[in-house]
């Protein structure tokens, strides 16, 4: 089950439920993979109309290895084609911004931070 204050956001395809979270861990993969940062892509997600297909894949296979590390790019690419290109772009933005929520007048953040830490 997802966590939507960790930014965990389900997918239901093939018969199956995935995790999108865009952890620490799942942005480093995807500059890694893309070879641009977090923030570019970001800016290049809200752009709908310059966005690559190879990008949105990618984001989506980053976005998965959390709940899923053995998941490859190509798969990541059938569960989008089965979900659709603009249902798997929706699901994209939608992590992507439980992954960076807008902060209170307090300048506390509210939901996912991404930024757990652990307890001795």
């Amino acid at each position: 089950m997802a966590n939507k204050e960790k930014g965990e956001i389900v997918i239901d395809a093939s018969d199956a439920a995935f995790t999108l979270r865009f952890s620490a861990n799942a942005l480093c993969d995807l500059e890694a993979e893309v070879g641009a940062s977090a923030v570019a892509l970001a800016n290049e997600l809200s752009d709908e109309d310059n966005i690559s297909i190879t990008t949105l894949r990618a984001m989506f296979w980053a976005g998965l290895r959390d709940s899923h590390p053995d998941i490859s790019v190509d798969d990541a690419g059938r569960i989008m084609t089965e979900l659709g290109i603009t249902e798997a772009s929706a699901k994209i933005g939608e992590a992507f911004v439980a992954a960076f929520p807008a902060s209170d007048d307090d300048g506390s953040s509210s939901g996912a931070s991404g930024n757990d830490q652990a307890t001795a």
